[in-house]
């Protein structure tokens, strides 16, 4: 069952007739974990609120649970959204933050009792349910934001960066926390970030953004492993892939990577290929491409090694294992696996190989 469906969205500001978002078309499935990941400025937030209703329509249409909900009010949504700031009222203690969405709804009191102690109990909040959200650390009080949306029994999660202000160990440990639940609610949920682990780690699908148009959409292995153009190729992946033109460099010899049906194509002869390749499938080997090192960075796990490509000025990081030793100035040979190998085309950035097709947006 479609829990969300969204056609042809449009966000258009008024006042300086800004398009923010553009023909944004997309699914959601009942119990999907949907993460919505791009740049800042790509318009994300800004969707989250159009469903949430807190941000109007300017036109297309959005359906909950099957039925129109362009003006539906916010507060008949039966949505929870958990804000990058926690929202939480300094006032009232864990147990009220928790309990406000349903005392204002005039929920029973054994009913509220009931619903917070289950939440408090779901995110080991038991011990601070008297204490005040000053009191509580960043990790703490996000947990009090999740069990105000737990309780609700909402239809549907909205999170806008929720992990921002934590810091790397806790967002790591709330990141867990959140897929738990997930797990045990089986709730639909549209998480937005600009964190691509965040993404990477938690979604069901992905919807990669850019400048509030849809770049891909797919799960997190089709993003990965087939990117539909050089936007989502490099914003995806950590160091980034790397991206040469692949035509118009003998002394490079890139035709050893080059397919022959693809430098058969009007797009390579004309020098309009971009090939990519993440700096992990790279292979150092006894002979290949020459590359001369700039630097190594040893990222415990890793080494990343900066470089550049012999008789060109490519630039190109590959990712080693991390007991060699790389020295400034060494030359060190490099082989590119055929079927790990991405080509584009340079005007359109747009994935040039056929498996592609299906993953585009």
């Amino acid at each position: 069952m479609e829990k969300l469906v969204l056609t042809h969205l449009q966000k258009i500001y008024t006042q300086n007739k800004k398009t923010v978002i553009h023909d944004f078309n997309l699914s959601v499935r009942d119990g999907e974990f949907i993460v919505f990941v791009g740049p800042s400025g790509c318009g994300k937030s800004t969707l989250l609120r159009m469903i949430a209703g807190l941000e109007d329509i300017t036109s297309g249409e959005l359906f909950l649970n099957g039925k129109k909900a362009n003006r539906l009010p916010a507060k008949d949504r039966n949505l929870s959204v958990v804000f990058q700031n926690y929202a939480l009222f300094p006032h009232l203690s864990v147990f009220e933050n928790i309990a406000f969405g349903l005392r204002i709804r005039h929920y029973p009191k054994q009913k509220v009792n009931e619903a917070v102690y289950n939440a408090a109990e779901m995110l080991g909040l038991q011990r601070l349910l008297h204490e005040k959200p000053k009191q509580l650390s960043g990790g703490q009080r996000q947990r009090v934001a999740l069990g105000r949306a737990i309780v609700r029994q909402a239809d549907l999660f909205l999170m806008d960066e929720p992990l921002s202000n934590l810091d790397a160990k806790l967002r790591t440990q709330m990141r867990e926390e959140i897929l738990n639940l997930h797990q045990k609610l089986e709730t639909t949920t549209i998480y937005v970030t600009h964190d691509q682990v965040e993404a990477m780690t938690m979604a069901t699908r992905i919807v990669v953004l850019k400048d509030g148009r849809i770049q891909q959409i797919g799960t997190p292995k089709q993003i990965y492993t087939a990117p539909a153009n050089t936007f989502v190729a490099t914003f995806i992946g950590m160091p980034q892939m790397n991206v040469f033109h692949a035509a118009g460099s003998d002394s490079a010899r890139w035709d050893d990577f080059i397919p022959l049906s693809l430098k058969k194509s009007d797009s390579y002869t004309q020098g309009r290929v971009l090939l990519g390749i993440r700096p992990e499938n790279i292979l150092v080997a006894a002979d290949g491409l020459p590359v001369t090192v700039n630097y190594a960075e040893l990222m415990g796990a890793d080494t990343y090694v900066h470089g550049e490509i012999a008789g060109t000025d490519k630039q190109i990081v590959i990712r080693c294992e991390p007991d060699r030793d790389f020295c400034s100035g060494e030359t060190v040979y490099v082989r590119f696996p055929e079927d790990k190998c991405h080509f584009f085309d340079a005007e359109s950035g747009k994935r040039l190989t056929i498996e592609a097709a299906a993953y585009e947006a």
